[in-house]
């Protein structure tokens, strides 16, 4: 069983920051909102509950760039801070696309309205215990590299270095949903930010126990995450089309030779090149989806 496929235990002190406004999210919702819009839960408390590599002190909620519930708009009453300072929350700024507040013990909360990236690949988990929709690992790490890499706290850089040794693949699609060039820059900027990274994770980054250490120490981070940014790149993408008894694959070998087989079943087209990342990487490679997807359907005898 993969890390995606198991209930979420979070971790201190996003576990508690969770039992207590949970209940007040899902009254909010469905107070405001006829058919509630579907949340979801990312960042690293969501990587952290899989992981169990480090301490998180955020939650990150994301819902429909569509949503129009009280608290995400800059006029009119705000109901959603309102209900969320009564159990402690100070508002630190909001405005259209996000919400931000911070709770007692450093503990924050982040509500991004946002359509996730690649749109498909969550889904409901038992989050401590109650259903929630929790992003894929792939969604994470690609709203991380897509949404603030050339400016990426020490923690996003952890946070790839161990995904590139826990769930490699879901680093693999993340990592390609940017166009080689965005590749380059984000390395280059790491590098350039050296000494904030570091001092970043001195201050900032935690391990769940004190009896444990890092699995990488501050000096590392750059250069190994650098590494593992240039392994996860592709080198080749190839196409092995549907034949009788066998889906279609795409194969997808990476700088530092992994290759993977993405089985692309007929009736799963849309669904499997997005939730992986292949469209965003066609995408940005300027490659024809439609011939891609042709050629991959194209049965041979």
């Amino acid at each position: 069983m993969s890390a995606e496929e198991e209930g979420l235990h979070l971790t201190e002190p996003a576990k508690s920051l969770w039992a207590a406004i949970r209940n007040r999210l899902a009254e909010l919702r469905h107070e405001h909102e006829e058919t509630p819009e579907a949340w979801m839960m990312g960042g690293g408390s969501v990587l952290a509950a899989r992981w169990r590599h480090r301490k998180s002190t955020d939650i990150d909620l994301i819902t429909s760039a569509g949503w129009q519930i009280r608290g995400l708009e800059t006029t009119g009453r705000n109901d959603f801070t309102k209900s969320m300072k009564s159990v402690g929350g100070r508002l630190d700024g909001y405005n259209q696309a996000v919400v931000e507040m911070t709770f007692p013990g450093r503990k924050r909360l982040h509500v991004f309205r946002s359509d996730p990236s690649p749109a498909s690949g969550h889904s409901s988990k038992a989050i401590d215990g109650h259903p929630f929709d929790a992003l894929s690992t792939t969604q994470i790490l690609a709203g991380k590299l897509l949404n603030r890499s050339l400016r990426a706290p020490a923690r996003d850089l952890y946070d790839i270095i161990v995904a590139s040794e826990r769930e490699p693949s879901r680093l693999h699609h993340a990592v390609n949903m940017l166009s080689p060039g965005m590749q380059g820059d984000v390395a280059v900027m790491w590098h350039v930010r050296r000494e904030k990274i570091e001092q970043d994770a001195r201050w900032n980054l935690k391990p769940l126990s004190t009896n444990e250490p890092l699995l990488v120490r501050p000096e590392e981070l750059v250069d190994r995450a650098g590494e593992a940014l240039q392994g996860a790149r592709y080198q080749r993408i190839e196409i092995e089309p549907a034949k009788p008894g066998r889906p279609a694959r795409v194969i997808t070998t990476t700088e530092d030779g992994k290759s993977e087989p993405i089985i692309v079943p007929r009736a799963r087209i849309e669904g499997t090149l997005e939730q992986t990342g292949v469209n965003a990487c066609l995408r940005v490679r300027q490659l024809d989806r439609n011939s891609f997807v042709g050629a991959l359907h194209a049965e041979r005898e």
